[in-house]
This record gives C-alpha cells, sequence and structure tokens, in this order.
C-alpha cells in the first residue's frame, strides 16, 4: 500500500475556498505534508479475494497536525475505503502554514492498495 498527496477534484476546488489552496488565514506558504511510515492494514477479506484499488481522502488537518476529519470519495471498495479512513485518522502531519504560522487546512490524499 502507499499514500501521497492528490490534488482535488475540480468540482471541489471551484467551490471550497480552502480545498488545498487556503487556511482560514490567507493563502498557504506550506501545504499539510504527511511524514510517512503510516501503517495500512489490507483487509484480510479483500486481500483473500485479490480486491484492489486506489482511495481518494479528504482530510482536514489542524494546527497541530492532527486529522480532524476524514472523508472517502465514492468509488473504491467500501472495505479499503474503511481501511485507508483508519489508518489516515491515527495519523499525524505537519500543519499547513500561512505568513502568520500555522492553520487548520484540507489535503487530500491517494491511498492505493496493490497485491504483488
Amino acid at each position: 500500500m502507499s499514500v501521497s498527496p492528490a490534488t482535488p477534484p475540480r468540482e471541489l476546488a471551484s467551490r471550497r475556498k480552502d480545498a488545498a489552496l487556503y487556511g482560514a488565514h490567507g493563502r498557504l506558504r506550506a501545504y499539510p505534508r504527511f511524514p510517512g511510515g503510516l501503517q495500512v492494514e489490507y483487509p484480510r477479506q479483500a486481500y483473500a479475494e485479490r480486491r484492489q484499488g486506489t482511495v481518494l481522502v479528504q482530510l482536514l488537518i489542524d494546527e497541530k497536525g492532527r486529522v480532524v476529519e476524514a472523508l472517502a470519495f465514492p468509488g473504491a471498495d467500501p472495505e479499503l475505503e474503511r481501511a485507508a479512513l483508519a489508518a489516515l485518522r491515527r495519523a499525524r502531519f505537519s500543519p499547513a502554514e500561512t505568513a502568520h504560522g500555522p492553520v487548520k487546512a484540507r489535503a487530500y490524499f491517494y491511498v492505493s492498495f496493490v497485491i504483488e
């Protein structure tokens, strides 16, 4: 499994002012960053059935790097979605920053489940 940054879907980017471009206090100088080392457990049943896929997740990350909201976009296998959300909710991030310091902001990540 891998976790990688994503850009927000076009329909969200046009409607949400803070969809990865802005925080509550102006334009971001630094986006939320994922330091790595995340353990995503492959769901047993999905693995046994050789189900694979990529989950797009929207996170709201607070000023301390904690995930305060996590949503999966529809379209992926529901079991993989649950595993991706559970893992990302436990993760710690480097928060977004503006000229005024750390801020709460949204970030998007892909979590890919691949059986090799």
